[in-house]
């Protein structure tokens, strides 16, 4: 019987061509994009689960409210307070502090390694962690202090090989012993690491975390069995009384806050200082919807499709009865085939997914794979079939076993009412709203992140490149450098700074001289360097720039001016942490950080010559030849620089590269969209032009002319994407209001964002079935009824 199913079906499917093709594209299609999307949703959730007690680890962070409605909420602790709180809390198992160090330099045997990962950690690290120690002890990696661990890769790197226990390295000017070699680092980590160093090997391990303050990451253990609520918020209490000891006096309100390891990677984003790059909850909110989108317009597409083809088949249907057949027979034939066919589009999907899934990845900017081994793909594909495969094939199973063989077989089963129509109707209005909010959507999200590209932040950043990871050498030797490049004519200015605009810069205190210092508000500390402002055209609106003098000055923007509410700031002494300065010159706001944040309080100060930054202004034109003269003279300097920068504009740019990433991807889901809800309109207007053959004809043999019957159908299409385009915007409406309150500055939502849309909507419609309609105008009413 299957044997007979399975014939009947690839006949079918061979028969009826572009019905067939229609099918399987919208289904494969549908069901390609919905594996690639929940591939990445899989991949984003599963950060830190490796570790074998992920369940039980937790990281501290810390609200910090300040006077003047500053604050800041980060995952960071200072580097005493984790230790005693493990003392305190008798159901914290083990406790561990982590200090980040980027871009690294090693040197081993003359040869320099550059751009690499140093975490400082206790020795506890491994009782909380889960990274496999493959070379040296597991239960004591470090074996004391030091030493050093490196990675499987960072192993390979230097030496070729793992066999490196009791090998030297030299880390920052300081010798360090190999003790063990851990694997490396799983792409799911939020902590990467190339290398490790306990704080045991520091000269004074107290003392550095005195120097430090609040710029180490922190977690805990709890104890198997351990009552997490209790034990969290025991820990709670302690901290916020500890911190209370040292910050109430200086205006700073400390609230701890504990993040489960499972949510650190996707619910970190509205904090600040977070180690490593982090993903976004809200991506997999909207990525979810986008998925669930996709597949119910492919699968209520399907069903469409396949029930408005039913009627194409009512005389087999009819033979097959009088040879006995009965509605049982008929369920499993046409389920039978609708299961096939749906089999078929899953490997179609599988293919077609895994050709994408590279491109796909380099999209999301993320390492995806297929992964065939869990049992939630397999669950997904037999729900699929399952499901799909009664709908489609119990759809019009029902719809031809009412009708009688000999009313078939006469050619009068067409006639009469047109049941179903509103429910196929219903069907093609949600599919079309469908695609007007992703229509709508993807034009507001391009017009905002175009906006934010093209506003002025308020300085200059064409052609100027910025040098940054700079080594010892040219730091101590940044006069000499700058008078160097400034000999080459195509270099008008170079300046250098502890910060850059677009990257981080340190959060301070500041409060002016005679203020209380419980009113201090947070202020962006950017010490600079001669020529800062004029090489970033940012303009001093009073007073003047910084001069010879050896008295501390202080220049703020306007923001800060008015945060401080200093109202003649020129003369005046201000505080920035502990360092007093005396206000100097007033500069024009601008843009430190993206448009998402309002322009933020800065005070640009030269307390000590920190130099994280050169910024070098290029004139116009033959780029490459001038980085490589730049590369030249740095190199003079210190030939083993790892010539590392970047240039402003593009650096700017890549502020707004999530939303560009979504933007493109709602984009494409869109297009998908686009396509899958003109095949259901394709559907529907096949099914409407079938039951109407005995209309059209009729009209025909009246003396309606072509075109009134083309405007009939047109009518009918044109009303139901009207109300699919009402639904669709008014959702757009409120999913993009919701989406722009996360910006400070917007290009806001236009009246035409939404008539784009609308028409688009309608004229893809229109074309799509413009063949179907022209045809049925133009054929022979006589074909039509010469059965009455």
């Amino acid at each position: 019987m299957f044997r007979n199913y399975l014939i009947t079906a690839l006949r079918n499917i061979k028969r009826f061509r572009t019905y067939s093709f229609v099918n399987l594209f919208g289904l494969s299609a549908g069901m390609a994009a919905v594996l690639l999307i929940f591939t990445f949703i899989s991949h984003e959730t599963g950060f830190d689960r490796f570790h074998e007690n992920y369940n039980r680890i937790y990281r501290i962070g810390v609200f910090i409210d300040m006077a003047g409605d500053h604050s800041v909420n980060a995952p960071i602790t200072g580097g005493h307070e984790p230790g005693v709180l493990a003392e305190t809390v008798p159901q914290i198992e083990a406790v561990t502090v982590v200090e980040l160090v980027e871009s690294i330099t090693i040197k081993h045997n003359g040869d320099h390694f550059h751009k690499n990962k140093l975490l400082f950690v206790d020795n506890t690290f491994f009782d909380i962690f889960s990274f496999p120690v493959v070379k040296g002890n597991p239960e004591d990696p470090f074996t004391g202090p030091g030493n050093v661990i490196i990675t499987r890769d960072m192993a390979y790197k230097m030496f070729g090989t793992t066999d490196v226990i009791g090998k030297t390295i030299n880390v920052n000017e300081t010798d360090f012993t190999v003790s063990s070699v851990a694997e490396n680092v799983p792409v799911q980590s939020h902590l990467d690491f190339d290398l490790l160093i306990s704080f045991e090997s520091l000269p004074d391990k107290d003392q550095h975390f005195n120097n430090r303050g609040f710029s180490f990451y922190s977690y805990f253990m709890l104890n198997e069995g351990a009552d997490h609520e209790e034990a969290l918020e025991q820990s709670k209490a302690f901290l916020k009384e500890y911190y209370e000891k040292f910050t109430k006096e200086l205006g700073i309100y400390v609230t701890p806050f504990f993040q489960p390891l499972s949510d650190v990677y996707l619910r970190s984003e509205h904090l600040e200082f977070n180690p490593e790059r982090t993903g976004r909850i809200s991506n997999i909110y909207v990525f979810s919807l986008l998925a669930l989108f996709i597949l119910v317009i492919a699968i209520v597409n399907y069903v469409n499709l396949a029930t408005a083809r039913a009627e194409t088949r009512s005389k087999e249907v009819a033979v097959r009865k009088i040879s006995g057949a009965n509605r049982k027979d008929l369920f499993r034939q046409f389920i039978s085939e609708s299961m096939i066919t749906i089999l078929i589009a899953l490997v179609i999907s599988v293919s077609v997914a895994e050709l994408l899934i590279p491109s796909f990845g380099s999209i999301v900017n993320r390492h995806l794979t297929l992964h065939y081994a869990g049992t939630g793909m397999w669950l997904f594909f037999a729900a699929i079939i399952i499901i799909v495969g009664f709908a489609a094939g119990s759809s019009p199973a029902l719809y031809l076993s009412r009708f009688r063989p000999a009313r078939i077989l006469s050619g009068t089963s067409g006639s009469g009412k047109v049941k179903g129509k509103l429910l196929k109707v219903s069907i093609v209005v949600f599919q079309f709203s469908i695609a007007v909010f992703l229509i709508t959507s993807i034009i507001v999200i391009q017009n905002q992140v175009r906006y934010m590209q093209n506003k002025s932040p308020g300085f200059s950043r064409d052609n100027i490149v910025a040098f940054h990871n700079l080594s010892r050498e040219i730091r101590g030797s940044y006069e000499a450098i700058k008078n160097e490049l400034e000999t080459h004519s195509f270099v008008t200015n170079v300046a250098a700074s502890g910060g850059v605009p677009g990257r981080h810069a340190p959060v301070q205190t500041s409060y002016p001289e005679g203020g209380n210092p419980e009113e201090a508000i947070m202020i962006i500390e950017i010490n600079v360097q001669d020529n800062y402002f004029e090489i970033f055209d940012i303009p001093i609106l009073e007073g003047r720039g910084f001069s010879d003098s050896d008295r501390p000055e202080i220049i703020l923007n306007q923001e800060a001016v008015r945060a401080l509410g200093l109202e003649d700031p020129l003369g005046k002494e201000i505080y920035v942490v502990r360092s007093k300065g005396e206000v100097v010159g007033v500069t024009a706001d601008y843009h430190y950080h993206s448009l998402h944040e309002p322009i933020k309080p800065i005070a640009h100060t030269r307390f000590y010559p920190q130099i994280n930054f050169i910024s070098v202004a290029l004139t116009p034109g033959d780029t490459g030849e001038k980085l490589e003269m730049l590369r030249e003279t740095l190199s003079s300097i210190d030939p083993f620089y790892d010539f590392t920068y970047f240039f402003m504009d593009e650096g700017l740019r890549e502020l707004y590269d999530e939303e560009e990433r979504n933007g493109k991807l709602i984009g494409y889901a869109t297009l998908l969209s686009i396509i899958i809800s003109l095949l259901g309109i394709y559907a529907l207007t096949s099914f409407t032009i079938i039951r109407r053959t005995k209309e059209i004809g009729i009209r025909k043999a009246m003396g309606a002319t072509e075109g009134s019957i083309l405007f009939m159908l047109y009518k009918d299409l044109g009303q139901w994407v009207l109300l699919a385009s009402i639904i669709g915007w008014g959702f757009a409406w409120l999913a993009m209001e919701g989406w722009l309150d996360g910006f400070a500055y917007t290009a806001g939502l236009k009246p035409w964002m939404f008539v784009v849309s609308g028409a688009a909507a309608i004229v893809i419609a229109l074309a799509t079935v413009t063949g179907l309609a022209v045809r049925a105008t133009r054929a022979n009413p006589v074909d039509a009824l010469r059965y009455e």
